[in-house]
């Protein structure tokens, strides 16, 4: 969600660098686990990319918005996912409450999205008269509380599942000030949280691996 072309595919190159030295350098599972979740979100700026190039809304730009649709809705899923299939952490309770937020945030999210009011067509990634960067249109049919379903099982996966307690903090205070600069920045429209996150995340994550945190 990036506000060009060229920032877009930046950011998917830099981050993707960065997650391939962190998966060659480290047998520590936290930082994979972190290494392979930002690469599964910084393709959201491969997808932001080609909708740049297709302003005029062909068949590139919407085979991008419905990649990139499915691809926000699934972050918290793969995520959660992935934690507890990669995890150290061998508590069946933890698990088991994971997979019940889960749920609950695949419920919630499928009614405000279909069933909850009339929902805006997705058919296009483009800015609009008020803002520079791609319009998401979907979170206007999730709704404001939308980032409230979205954040809530990415962060107790990481802070129920992850080894490092202090690591699971970091990332998740990342997680969270990541959305408040993306809502002060880009209020105008859908927050273009996905290009400072994914690109800030890899690099952060070096740092706690070097660091040893």
């Amino acid at each position: 969600m990036c506000v060009t072309a060229e920032t877009s595919i930046t950011t998917f190159i830099v981050a993707s660098v960065v997650n391939v030295i962190i998966l060659n350098s480290t047998k520590n599972k936290d930082y994979i686990i972190l290494a392979i979740i930002y690469q599964f979100v910084i393709f959201m700026q491969l997808f932001d990319f080609i909708a740049w190039i297709d302003q005029k809304c062909g068949l590139l730009n919407k085979i991008a918005t419905k990649l990139s649709l499915m691809h926000t809705v699934l972050q918290p899923i793969f995520i959660s996912l992935l934690c507890i299939l990669l995890t150290d952490n061998k508590s069946l309770i933890k698990k088991g409450g994971i997979m019940i937020v889960l749920m609950i945030y695949i419920a919630i999210i499928t009614h405000q999205l279909y069933y909850s009011k009339e929902p805006l067509p997705i058919d296009c990634m483009k800015p609009n008269n008020k803002c520079d960067h791609l319009q998401y249109k979907w979170w206007s049919n999730i709704g404001y509380y939308g980032f409230f379903y979205f954040i809530t099982p990415i962060a107790l996966s990481f802070l129920l599942l992850l080894k490092s307690f202090n690591f699971a903090l970091i990332n998740v205070v990342y997680l969270v000030i990541s959305f408040g600069i993306s809502l002060l920045f880009y209020g105008c429209g859908a927050p273009s949280m996905f290009c400072l996150f994914a690109v800030g995340g890899p690099i952060l994550n070096y740092i706690l691996m070097k660091n040893k945190i």
